[in-house]
């Protein structure tokens, strides 16, 4: 009988190099909304880490014909921050059937920039026109920087929105 052999130190490094790179291009997911009479519970906030930034999205809870809003923020980690001279953008996709985006490109200048400089938000407008769930997509493109390189960010994110 043949025994499998561990792996080497480079096959295992390789193997987690894979193992991340899937995970900070994975498209993240919300859950589930939980509904009540009338309203709609906010969805958890979902994450995409990445080794210099943390991009964190919160879903509105929804209510149909009231606006609510998408937020989306990017964070340094291990001494990145923001990159502020860099064209940030958040562009969302098509919107579904029942949802409408009245602002669906957001550039640098729509955004916040906290204080220290590691933490910038967007805040994506968008109106339900009728109860439901929605799928959602958009596009980040960002930049953090530390005092040796900056790096250049395009994330596809996706989020689940509901409504009543």
């Amino acid at each position: 009988m043949r025994h499998a052999r561990p792996w080497s130190a480079a096959a295992a490094r390789i193997g987690a190099l894979v193992a991340v790179t899937l995970l900070a291009s994975s498209p993240i997911r919300a859950a589930a909304p939980e509904t009540g009479p009338g309203r709609v519970a906010a969805l958890a906030a979902t994450k995409v880490e990445g080794d210099q930034y943390l991009i964190q999205v919160d879903p509105p809870a929804l209510r149909v014909s009231e606006a609510g809003a998408l937020g989306v923020s990017i964070e340094g980690k291990a001494g990145f921050k923001f990159n502020r001279d860099f064209p940030t953008k958040l562009e969302l996709g098509p919107a579904p059937d029942g949802l409408e985006f009245p602002k669906p490109k957001l550039k640098r200048a729509d955004g916040v920039l906290d204080a220290d400089g590691k933490v910038f938000t967007f805040k994506a407008p968008m109106i339900a026109k009728r109860a439901g769930d929605y799928a959602i997509e958009a596009t980040l493109k960002f930049s953090v920087c530390n005092e040796d390189k900056c790096v250049v960010q395009r994330q596809t994110l996706r989020a689940k929105i509901g409504a009543l």
